[in-house]
């Protein structure tokens, strides 16, 4: 096979192109992922980038694969559970951080009020609201300090409370890394045209700067193309809530996810689902949750809806109002969203695929709640299947038309940003239960791509 060898890549990223989708058909599809280089490093997701690493690895021979949760990885990097934090205090170390600092940042942190007004009027705004005047320049001095760890505690609550508690393991998870929020998945692509993209434009920006700039910036000329075989269609007809996150494959399509709110294809979706229910069975098993809302039955629920044709915004409110405030109800069924939704999203637009790598995971409980003891990822790079393509990077971009940056990441039109937006609204209601609460940080949402070099 041509052009495994980084000292023998394709002659531009159009050879490349041209080779590798003759290879595309009915039984041969793949999966892929761009990059202008080759890194180094383990291919992990973006969460365990900021992760303590050990310096240590296992395999399929070592006494811990006992431990895999997903059972096709082959190589595996041990991290410091739960390390983000320390790491970015780690990562500042000419900004030393006292136990009573901390502490204070802490307080900050659990402050709904601090969130808004960081969302609403900026960090030095809030922080003048809440911050003595004696104290304040010596916060400001260290705002990249205080800025790093105020954001990485909120993506956290957000991911935990506004993604994944509302919308269950996959789908939550698959929007928290779309839309900014990190995640314990990797991004892949079914389109080739958009991994070359990604092969081609660098971030932050996503404009074509060609040969010498990146070399400039990354000291090679070869990018990289990635690429796994496809698992397409494997969680289409299954429940959303079917899965958690120990149960989850280790491929999943946006695709496959979020078309069963257009085409209603998948069980939590069909009208056949009520049909053999009686109202008790339908009160009980109404979308995998236990019970409705305490003060909803089914019918009235029902009627409520068909009394008038709800907007998609009013569905995805009902939707919120139902989960947080009804009882925890997952009533997917609201997430009725109009044909060619998808296909105009970031989501879409991006053929996004998202990998679940393998971890050897050893537990531990307290009175609350379960931590990892032990964790060791995956490196994907590592995965049977798995391959490398290399190519030289030239002054000619690819011919990928469509296939932009304000494509790929559309200002408007995009539901699942919608969604998101009603989930963070500043002026929305605040979702949480006590001190679970959920920081309105519309802020922390990703654009994509920044309009100008930093």
């Amino acid at each position: 096979m041509r052009y495994q060898n980084p000292h023998e890549p394709a002659e531009n990223i159009g050879v490349l192109l041209d080779y590798l989708g003759a290879a595309e058909n009915a039984s041969s599809r793949y999966v892929y992922r761009g990059q202008v280089k080759e890194w180094d490093a383990a291919l992990l997701p973006s969460i365990y980038r900021r992760f303590l690493g050990l310096d240590k690895t296992y395999t399929r021979a070592s006494s811990e694969f006992a431990h895999s949760l997903r059972r096709c990885g082959h190589a595996f990097i041990e991290v410091k559970p739960d390390s983000g934090i320390q790491k970015i205090i780690l990562d500042h170390p000419h900004l030393p951080i006292t136990a009573q600092e901390y502490q204070a940042l802490m307080r900050l942190i659990r402050d709904p009020e601090f969130a808004l007004l960081i969302s609403t009027s900026g960090y030095q705004h809030a922080l003048e609201q809440r911050i003595v005047p004696q104290t304040l320049p010596y916060v400001l001095g260290r705002l990249s300090l205080w800025r790093a760890i105020i954001d990485e505690m909120h993506r956290a609550m957000i991911r935990q409370i506004g993604f994944l508690q509302p919308f269950g393991y996959m789908l939550g998870m698959t929007l928290a890394q779309q839309y900014g929020f990190a995640s314990e998945l990797l991004d892949l692509t079914a389109d080739l045209r958009v991994a070359a993209f990604f092969a081609t434009h660098d971030h932050p920006t996503y404009l074509f700067e060609g040969p010498d700039a990146i070399r400039q910036k990354h000291g090679t000329g070869t990018g990289v193309i990635y690429r796994l075989p496809s698992a397409e269609g494997n969680v289409r007809y299954e429940r959303i809530d079917s899965y958690n996150y120990y149960t989850t494959p280790n491929q999943l399509h946006l695709k496959d996810l979020c078309m069963r709110f257009e085409d209603k294809s998948s069980p939590e979706m069909r009208e056949s689902l009520w049909e053999g229910l009686d109202d008790n069975g339908r009160m009980a098993m109404a979308n995998a949750t236990i019970v409705l809302p305490h003060f909803f039955s089914y019918h009235e629920f029902m009627e409520q809806n068909a009394s008038r044709d709800l907007s998609t915004v009013e569905k995805i409110d009902q939707f919120l109002h139902l989960y947080y405030f009804g009882g925890n109800v997952r009533y997917f069924r609201l997430l009725d969203m109009p044909s060619g939704s998808f296909a105009t999203s970031r989501l879409g637009r991006q053929s996004a695929v998202m990998i679940v790598p393998d971890e050897l995971r050893i537990e531990q409980r307290d009175e609350s709640d379960t931590y990892a003891q032990f964790q060791a990822l995956e490196d994907v790079k590592t995965r049977d299947g798995f391959q490398r393509f290399y190519f030289r990077h030239t002054a000619q971009p690819p011919d990928v038309s469509p296939i932009d940056r304000e494509y790929l990441w559309p200002r408007e039109g995009d539901i699942f940003q919608t969604l998101i937006s009603r989930v963070l609204q500043p002026t929305t209601e605040a979702y949480g239960w006590g001190e679970d609460w959920l920081p309105k940080r519309l802020d922390l949402v990703a654009g994509g791509y920044v309009e100008s070099p930093a």
